[in-house]
C-alpha cells in the first residue's frame, strides 16, 4: 500500500509542477536603457538618458552607463583623449603607467553609431558618419576593450589611432593603433577602422580575445616597424566574416592580418592589395595557427619575400573554397607559401599568382600538406609555375594543374619536386608551358641525400614539351597515365617506371579539366582508393575509375574507350 501512495504522490508533484510550469506568468526581461551622445551635447550632470539633452562624448556615456546599456551615438567627429591606469596583466605596460584612448571600454555595453541628431531609427552608419579620431598630430588609441566583458561596437568610423609607446604587445612592442581587445569578447559590426598605426596590429591587435569582427572594413592601416597592419591576433581564437581588408602595409609580415597561437576562424572575407615587406601579403600564420580559412578571396596582394597571398609557418591551418588570385611574391610562392605546416588545402583556386624564383601558384618547403581538389591555374614562377615542393611528402588528391608557366632560363612549369616523395592521385597536368618544357620536373639538390620519389596514380599529363623529367638519381613512378600532345613523354636520365599508360585525347570540355564524350580518360584508372572526383561526384561512376581530377558522370561516362585507343600494360 506504502508503495503505491508514493506513486501517487509523485505524479501528484508532477502534475502540479506542470501546471506550474504552463500558468505561472513569465517575467518579462526589463526594456533597455539607452544612452544618448552628440557633439552638440553637455557631459556636465548628464546620465545620458534623454535623447533632446545628450552627452557630449561616448567615454561620459560609458562612464555613466550600466552593464546591457545601449549607447547611440550621433553622426560627427569625436576626438577627445582620455586616461586609464594601465590594466592588470596588460602585456608591456608603457613606462607612465597609463594609457590614453578615445574609448576606454571595460563593461558589457553596446555601443551603436550612425543616428541623426534626432536619433531617428534605424541607424545609418553610410549616410551618417560617427568618427571617433585621435587628433591629427597626437598620439593614443582610439579604442581600448578590456576585462571579462562583452561589448557591442555598431556603425563607428576609428581613425587616425597611433598606438606609439603605450605598449601591450608582444615582445615589448606597441599594439593595437585603431583598437586594442585585451581578454575581452568583444563583437565589433559594420564599422571602419581607417589609418591607424602601431608596431604591430596598426587597425586591430587581439590579446587572448575570442571576438567576433562581422561586415568590418579594415583598410589603410600599417604595421610599422613589425606584422599585423589589418589585424594581430595574440593566443586569440577570434572570428571573421564578411570583412574587407583593403591596402593595409607591414613592415614584417602579416600586410591584412597576422596570427600568432591563434586558432582563428574567417569566412568570406576579401583581403585586397595588402602588402608586407616580409612574408604573407594578406595573411601570415604563425606558431601553431590552426585556422580554418573558408570562402574568402584573397587578391591582388604582395610580398617581398614569401607568400603573395598567405604565409603558413609552423601552422596546420585548414583552407577550403578560397579564391587566391593574382598575388605576387618577390621570392617564393606567388599564392600561397607553407613553411613547416602540414596544412588542409580543400577546394580552392588558385589563379594567375607570380613568384619571382619558386612556386608560382603554392609554395611547400618542409611538411606534408593535404591538397585535395584544388585548381592550380595561369601561375608563374621561375621553377614551379604551378607548385614548388621541396622536403615535402605531400599528398595531392583530384588536383587541376594547368596553364602555368616559367620563364626561358626556369624548370617544371607544372610542378617542379626536389628532395620530396609527394603522391598524386587523379591529378590533371596540361598546358604548362616554358623552361625546360617540362610539365613536371623531379630533382634533388646536389649533396643532399634526399632525392626525389614521386609517385602519380591516375595521372593526365598533356599538351607539354616534355611530359615529366627526372633527373639522375630520382625517381617517379606513373600509374595509371594518360600520355597526349607531349613533344617528348618522358626525359632525364632518372628512373622512370610506367605501367597502365594510355594513349588518347582526354577530350577536356571549355574548362580545360572535365571530361566530355569520347574521352581516353573514360574508366581507364586503377583502383587507387579516393571516392570521390573534384566536384564531389562519386568514383568510380562507372566500373573503373577515370583518369585525372575529374569523374565523369552523365550517359556517356560508362562508354568503353579502349578502341582506337591504345591500352598498354607493363
Amino acid at each position: 500500500m506504502s508503495r503505491w501512495l508514493a506513486v501517487f504522490a509523485l505524479g501528484l508533484g508532477l502534475t502540479i509542477s506542470l501546471f506550474l510550469l504552463l500558468h505561472w506568468p513569465v517575467q518579462a526581461a526589463p526594456p533597455p536603457t539607452y544612452r544618448y551622445v552628440a557633439t552638440t551635447g553637455n557631459d556636465s550632470l548628464n546620465d545620458c538618458r534623454n535623447s533632446a539633452y545628450p552627452c557630449r562624448t561616448v567615454q561620459h556615456a560609458v562612464d555613466v552607463a550600466g552593464s546591457t546599456n545601449i549607447i547611440l551615438v550621433a553622426e560627427g567627429v569625436y576626438t577627445d583623449l582620455h586616461t586609464r591606469p594601465v590594466p592588470a596583466g596588460y602585456m608591456t605596460p608603457p613606462a607612465s603607467d597609463i594609457i590614453t584612448q578615445v574609448l576606454y571600454v571595460g563593461k558589457t555595453v553596446t555601443i551603436r553609431g550612425g543616428y541623426t541628431t534626432g536619433f531617428t531609427e534605424p541607424p545609418d552608419p553610410s549616410a551618417h558618419s560617427t568618427t571617433l579620431q585621435v587628433p591629427v598630430g597626437q598620439r593614443g588609441r582610439v579604442v581600448v576593450i578590456v576585462g571579462d566583458v562583452q561589448p557591442v561596437l555598431y556603425g563607428l568610423r576609428i581613425v587616425n589611432g597611433d598606438a606609439t609607446g603605450l605598449g601591450g604587445g608582444w615582445g615589448n612592442r606597441d599594439a593595437g593603433g585603431g583598437v586594442y581587445i585585451f581578454t575581452a569578447t568583444a563583437t565589433l559590426d559594420t564599422n571602419a577602422i581607417l589609418g591607424n598605426v602601431a608596431y604591430d596590429g596598426g587597425g586591430l591587435y587581439l590579446v587572448r580575445s575570442a571576438a567576433t569582427l562581422v561586415d568590418n572594413l579594415i583598410a589603410e592601416n600599417t604595421a610599422s616597424e613589425g606584422s599585423g597592419a589589418g589585424f594581430y591576433l595574440h593566443a586569440s581564437d577570434a572570428t571573421l566574416r564578411r570583412t574587407t581588408l583593403y591596402a593595409n602595409i607591414a613592415s614584417l609580415h602579416g600586410g591584412g592580418g597576422f596570427l600568432d597561437y591563434s586558432n582563428a576562424e574567417l569566412t568570406g572575407n576579401t583581403l585586397f592589395s595588402n602588402r608586407a615587406t616580409g612574408s604573407g601579403g594578406a595573411l601570415f600564420l604563425k606558431w601553431y595557427s590552426a585556422a580554418t580559412l573558408t570562402g574568402n578571396t584573397i587578391e591582388s596582394n604582395n610580398a617581398g619575400y614569401q607568400g603573395g597571398g598567405v604565409y603558413l609557418n609552423y601552422s596546420n591551418a585548414v583552407l577550403d573554397a578560397n579564391i587566391i588570385e593574382s598575388n605576387t611574391a618577390d621570392d617564393n610562392g606567388g599564392g600561397l607559401a607553407l613553411g613547416d605546416s602540414g596544412a588542409l588545402l580543400m577546394a580552392n583556386v588558385i589563379v594567375s599568382n607570380g613568384a619571382g624564383a619558386r612556386g608560382g601558384g603554392v609554395y611547400i618547403r618542409y611538411g606534408d600538406p593535404d591538397l585535395d581538389r584544388n585548381i592550380v591555374r595561369s601561375n608563374s614562377a621561375r621553377w614551379g609555375g604551378g607548385l614548388y615542393l621541396e622536403n615535402s611528402d605531400a599528398v595531392l588528391t583530384n588536383t587541376v594543374v594547368t596553364g602555368n608557366q616559367a620563364p626561358s632560363n626556369g624548370g617544371g612549369s607544372g610542378l617542379y619536386i626536389v628532395d620530396s616523395s609527394p603522391r598524386l592521385l587523379h591529378t590533371t597536368i596540361s598546358g604548362n608551358s616554358g623552361g625546360d618544357g617540362s610539365g613536371v620536373y623531379v630533382t634533388d639538390e646536389p649533396g643532399s641525400g634526399s632525392a626525389g620519389d614521386v609517385a602519380l596514380t591516375n595521372t593526365i599529363l598533356a599538351s607539354h614539351g616534355v611530359g615529366i623529367t627526372v633527373t639522375v638519381g630520382n625517381t617517379a613512378t606513373l600509374e595509371g597515365i594518360l600520355l597526349y600532345a607531349n613533344s617528348i613523354n618522358w626525359g632525364g636520365e632518372g628512373s622512370i617506371s610506367y605501367a597502365h599508360e594510355v594513349w588518347g585525347d582526354p577530350h577536356f570540355s571549355a574548362d580545360g579539366y572535365h571530361l566530355s564524350s569520347g574521352s581516353a580518360a573514360l574508366n581507364a584508372g586503377v583502383g587507387a582508393g579516393v571516392t570521390t572526383d573534384i566536384d564531389g561526384d562519386p568514383r568510380p561512376y562507372c566500373t573503373a575509375p577515370d583518369l585525372g581530377a575529374d569523374e565523369a558522370v552523365g550517359d556517356f561516362a560508362c562508354q568503353n574507350i579502349y578502341l582506337p585507343a591504345v591500352l598498354r600494360n607493363n
